[in-house]
């Protein structure tokens, strides 16, 4: 149940990658088109600024050299509005991309987990109908094995009665008509043989007493027996349920086990996806944090170049202008 992931998981593995490129791809040529428009922007002010440069007067070289400044000084902060404005587009569409992102995983984490605890519990559920049917069936089967045992005794003591009042009824019979030929013979004696009825009434006397014996003698008979197949089957009857029994712990331990099984195997598999997931979150913010710093580090050098070259301007234009007024100034001292 917990093996290897599917290759629908790393198809979706793949898909993930995917998009993230993509989304990484269209963050470049949306940087790429912020700066575009944004050195286009810069360029129509240039353009602009210039052109209202050209139209004003340009009597003399002091107006034509303001003019040349006030251009230079115009395209700088053209340039430099130009580049906090591209600038903060690209921040600005950075964040709402990474918004974006993080919106995203944070859904594909929750689906994640809603499918996972619908997975555990749908399987729950089948674990509990599966264990609910068993104990039906089996005690269905126990009903049915009580009720057949129960008709076969039935059957057996109604057996034993009908059988028992058989035989009363038989031998009360021969006795009655035992005793009707004894009566009989013993009229037709009487009178021709006072002795031998003496001795016919002794010899009744011994087999009634020998038949009283025997009599008791197949009663105890029959009550032992009767005695010995109710233990036999009280016997029988223990050892079915006791066997019954140890069948039920022995499926109940199995079932136990079972279930202790799959649940630690689930718990790994949980833990192990729970560190893959952390490692992976832990390299991309390590990357994230890298690409940070390095952009950081980049954009200080930037500014620190970009303000070397305009502090070298600065004062080669000082220099300039200083030279440019000294020369006039000699040059009018020269002329006055």
């Amino acid at each position: 149940i917990f093996g290897a992931p599917k290759k629908a998981d790393v198809s979706d593995d793949g898909e993930l990658r995917a998009r993230q490129e993509a989304d990484r791809k269209a963050n470049a040529e949306a940087a790429e088109l912020a700066r575009a428009a944004a050195a286009r922007r810069k360029q129509e002010e240039a353009e602009r600024l210039a052109k209202e440069a050209k139209s004003g007067p340009a009597s003399t070289n002091e107006s034509n050299a303001a003019n040349t400044e006030a251009d230079r000084q115009a395209k700088e902060e053209a340039d430099r509005q130009a580049k906090e404005e591209a600038d903060r587009q690209a921040k600005e569409e950075a964040d709402r991309q990474a918004k974006e992102e993080a919106d995203r995983q944070a859904k594909e984490e929750a689906d994640r987990q809603a499918k996972e605890e619908a997975d555990r519990r749908a399987k729950e559920e089948a674990d509990r109908q599966a264990k609910e049917e068993a104990d039906r069936q089996a005690k269905a089967e126990a009903d049915r094995q009580a009720k057949a045992e129960a008709d076969r005794q039935a059957k057996e003591e109604a057996d034993r009665q009908a059988k028992e009042e058989a035989d009363r009824q038989a031998k009360e019979e021969a006795d009655r008509q035992a005793k009707e030929e004894a009566d009989r013979r013993a009229k037709e004696e009487a009178d021709r043989q006072a002795k031998e009825e003496a001795d016919r009434q002794a010899k009744a006397e011994a087999d009634r007493q020998a038949k009283a014996e025997a009599d008791r003698q197949a009663k105890e008979e029959a009550d032992r027996q009767a005695k010995a197949e109710a233990d036999r089957q009280a016997k029988e009857e223990a050892d079915r349920q006791a066997k019954e029994e140890a069948d039920r712990r022995a499926k109940e331990e199995a079932d136990r086990r079972a279930k202790e099984e799959a649940d630690r195997q689930a718990k790994e598999e949980a833990d192990r996806r729970a560190k893959e997931e952390a490692d992976r979150r832990a390299k991309e913010e390590a990357d994230r944090q890298a690409k940070e710093e390095a952009d950081r580090r980049a954009k200080e050098e930037a500014d620190r170049q970009a303000k070397e070259e305009a502090d070298r301007q600065a004062k080669e234009e000082a220099d300039r202008q200083a030279k440019e007024e000294a020369d006039r100034r000699a040059k009018e001292e020269a002329d006055r």
